[in-house]
C-alpha cells in the first residue's frame, strides 16, 4: 500500500517547482547579486584606507642601518711642540644603525583632514551601494512583472486557440453539410497556426526573461520555477507628488554622495593648507655609529624633538585658489542635478498617471472590441457576416485584451519607476 502510494506521488516529486513571490525574489536579489556583492568589497577596501588614515596618529617605528665603504679612512692633522700628529676622524669602513620612535606633534591638520576625507569616502561608497541596490530592485521587479505579463498574454492566446478550434469544428460540420466554403476551414486553420505562432515566440520569451530574473538575483539562469501574481493595488493609487519630490531630496543616494563629495571637497582645502604649515614631532630611540674607534660608547639613547617647514614660493596658495574654484563649480552641479532629479520624478509621476489613463482607454477599448465581436458572431450566425469577418473580429477582441493586460503592467512598472527616481518607497505618501 505504502508503495503504491508512493509511485502514486513521484511524478509530483519529480516534477515540483519552486514558486516565489515578488518579496522572495527581491530579498534573494538583495543577498546574491553579484554588483551588490562587488560594491561590498569596495566599502570594506575604503575601510581599510580609513584604518591606515587613522594609524598616523599614533607613534610610527623608525628603524634604518648603512654600512659605508672608503677609498681610505679620513684623519685629522694637528701640529704639536714635538710635531705634527694625526689622528682617525672616520674610519675606512663603518657601521650606522638607527632605531626609535617617533610622534608627529603637529602636521598642520594632514592627518586630521585625511581620516575626514576617508570616513566621507566610506559613506560615499555606502550611499553608491544604495543607489546600485535601489536600480537593482527595480531591474527585478520589471524582470518579474515582464514574466507576469507574458504568462497573462500567453493565456489570452491560449484561449484564442480554444475559440478558434472550436469554430473550426463548427465550419468542418457546415462544410459537410454544404453550407460554407472550403475556404472558410482553412482560413480558420491559417489563423490558428498564427496564433500558435505568437505561442511559440512567448514560450521562448518567457524562457529568456526567466533567465534574466536569476542573473539579476545572482543565481545560475535557469527557467524551471515559478511565481506568482502581485497583490497591490496599482490602479486606485493616488500619490502625493509634492511630498514624494521633497522627501526625494533626502532620500535619493544620487544627491547624498553629491553633497558628501562636495564636503570632501572642502577638507581637501585643509590638506592644502597643511602643506606650507610647520610640522612638529618628538623622537626617541638608540643610534649605533662606529666609524671612529677611539670613540667610546659608540651607541647611545637620544630624544629629539623636530621643527619642519617648508613653503614652494606660491604653488600651496595656487592649489588652494584651484581647489575653491572646484568648489564653486561643484556646488553649480548639485545645484543642477536637483534640478534634474526634480524633472525626472515628476516626469515619472506624470507616467504613472499617464499608464493609468492608457489602461483607462484599452478598457473602453476591449468593451467595443468585445461588443463588436457580439454583434459580429450574431449576424455570422445569420448569415449577414462572413467567416472572415468573424475571425477578425475574433482576432480584434483578442488583441484589446492583450492592450489591456500590457496597460494594466505598464501601470505597475510606471509606479516602480517613481520609487527609483525618488530613492525610496513612496508607499507613506501615497493618497488613497
Amino acid at each position: 500500500m505504502k508503495k503504491a502510494i508512493f509511485m502514486l506521488l513521484l511524478p509530483t516529486v519529480l516534477w515540483a517547482v519552486d514558486t516565489y513571490n515578488m518579496y522572495d525574489i527581491l530579498k534573494i536579489g538583495m543577498k546574491n547579486n553579484l554588483l551588490l556583492k562587488s560594491q561590498e568589497h569596495i566599502i570594506n577596501s575604503k575601510i581599510y584606507l580609513l584604518d591606515s588614515a587613522k594609524s598616523d596618529n599614533y607613534p610610527s617605528i623608525v628603524a634604518d642601518y648603512t654600512y659605508t665603504l672608503m677609498d681610505d679612512k679620513k684623519e685629522l692633522s694637528m701640529k704639536t711642540v714635538g710635531g705634527t700628529m694625526k689622528f682617525t676622524q672616520v674610519e675606512q669602513n663603518y657601521s650606522n644603525f638607527n632605531i626609535g620612535i617617533q610622534y608627529n606633534l603637529y602636521t598642520g591638520g594632514l592627518v586630521s583632514a585625511l581620516v575626514d576625507i576617508s570616513k566621507k569616502t566610506v559613506d560615499i561608497n555606502k550611499v553608491d551601494y544604495q543607489e546600485l541596490s535601489n536600480e537593482i530592485k527595480y531591474n527585478i521587479k520589471n524582470a518579474y512583472i515582464t514574466i507576469l505579463e507574458l504568462y497573462s498574454i500567453k493565456d489570452l492566446y491560449k484561449a484564442e486557440i480554444d475559440s478558434l478550434t472550436a469554430h473550426a469544428k463548427d465550419v468542418e460540420l457546415l462544410y459537410n453539410q454544404g453550407l460554407a466554403a472550403k475556404i472558410d476551414i482553412l482560413h480558420t486553420s491559417v489563423k490558428v497556426r498564427d496564433v500558435e505562432k505568437k505561442i511559440f515566440e512567448i514560450d521562448n520569451n518567457i524562457k529568456i526573461a526567466k533567465y534574466n530574473l536569476k542573473m539579476l538575483v545572482g543565481e545560475d539562469p535557469d527557467d524551471n520555477y515559478e511565481i506568482s501574481d502581485l497583490k497591490e493595488d496599482f490602479l486606485n493609487t493616488q500619490l502625493n507628488e509634492n511630498d514624494i519630490i521633497s522627501n526625494a531630496y533626502k532620500n535619493r543616494p544620487l544627491i547624498q554622495k553629491l553633497e558628501m563629495e562636495l564636503s570632501n571637497l572642502k577638507k581637501s582645502v585643509e590638506l592644502e593648507k597643511s602643506s606650507y604649515l610647520p610640522k612638529a614631532f618628538l623622537y626617541g630611540g638608540y643610534n649605533y655609529n662606529d666609524s671612529n674607534d677611539a670613540v667610546d660608547p659608540k651607541g647611545g639613547f637620544l630624544v629629539q624633538a623636530g621643527l619642519k617647514f617648508n613653503l614652494e614660493w606660491n604653488k600651496p596658495f595656487k592649489k588652494i585658489g584651484a581647489k575653491k574654484e572646484e568648489i564653486f563649480a561643484f556646488e553649480n552641479r548639485i545645484r543642477d542635478t536637483k534640478l534634474k532629479l526634480k524633472v525626472s520624478v515628476q516626469k515619472s509621476i506624470e507616467d504613472f498617471y499617464t499608464a493609468r489613463k492608457t489602461y483607462e482607454v484599452a478598457q473602453t477599448q476591449l468593451k467595443e472590441a468585445e461588443e463588436y465581436y457580439r454583434v459580429t458572431e450574431l449576424k455570422y450566425k445569420n448569415g449577414l457576416a462572413s467567416n472572415t469577418d468573424l475571425l477578425d473580429a475574433e482576432a480584434m477582441f483578442t488583441s484589446a485584451k492583450v492592450s489591456l493586460k500590457k496597460a494594466y503592467y505598464n501601470v505597475i512598472r510606471s509606479f516602480y519607476r517613481i520609487e527609483l527616481e525618488s530613492g525610496s518607497e513612496v508607499r507613506e505618501w501615497v493618497r488613497k
